[in-house]
């Protein structure tokens, strides 16, 4: 137990590492086969029951509007475990948030209603399988650059054939603090095309400061 913590923090934590010591110690080991072994769908239904999937969401998504506090001492208790479930919980709880922030709640409920099971509402799953090797997909052309997928598969994970990516960048010299997260924002609403080369100014002179915002590293665009 960490000294001085909340007591609700403190039975979080505990009802955390009671559900995993339950749940993931005995299956540690064929947990961690997947995906050359089964996955652990029993324990993913489990885990949403109890509200490890949206423990940052707001109510309205069945969530419980809690902090990156909480999510931080989930991920921590389950991997003291196996960090198995606590990586799926993180890829999960990463893409809802993008998107609720980026896209706001009617555009995240919408998506979260079309999810089927397991897990209810299983947003995105970490994988190591390439959609490009999934059999039974198809993708048509829908318009210049972009593709309609179709078909049925247990997990995809686009990663690979996104029509995006996030460019890492940093400020070619220091800025004042106190504008840092108005320059954050103004970054966020940047895009460029690839390829990029790493020390390629993204945005010039930021805030007014004459620093100009450079890449942190190449970018190329894939054919």
């Amino acid at each position: 137990m960490k000294c001085g913590m909340d007591p609700e923090l403190a039975m979080f934590e505990q009802t955390v590492l009671d559900f995993a010591s339950k749940e993931l110690l005995d299956s540690r080991q064929e947990n961690d086969r997947f995906p050359f072994g089964p996955l652990f769908s029993d324990v993913l239904a489990k885990a949403r029951a109890v509200g490890f999937f949206s423990v940052t969401m707001p109510e309205e998504l069945d969530g419980s509007e809690m902090g990156t506090t909480e999510l931080c001492l989930l991920l921590e208790s389950l991997s003291r475990v196996d960090a198995s479930l606590a990586g799926v919980v993180f890829t999960d709880t990463l893409a809802k948030e993008i998107v609720y922030r980026a896209r706001g709640f009617l555009r995240l409920k919408e998506l979260t209603g079309k999810v089927s099971e397991p897990g209810g509402s299983l947003f995105a799953f970490p994988s190591q399988s390439d959609p490009a090797d999934c059999t039974g997909i198809t993708a048509e052309p829908e318009a210049e650059e972009s593709y309609a997928l179709s078909g049925k598969a247990d997990y995809v994970v686009l990663g690979g054939i996104a029509d995006s990516a996030v460019l890492p960048v940093r400020t070619a010299e220091a800025i004042p603090k106190r504008l840092v997260i108005d320059a954050v924002r103004a970054l966020a609403e940047v895009v460029v095309q690839a390829p990029v080369t790493e020390g390629q100014v993204i945005y010039p002179d930021i805030m007014n400061t004459g620093v100009d915002v450079i890449a942190s590293r190449d970018l190329m665009k894939e054919d």
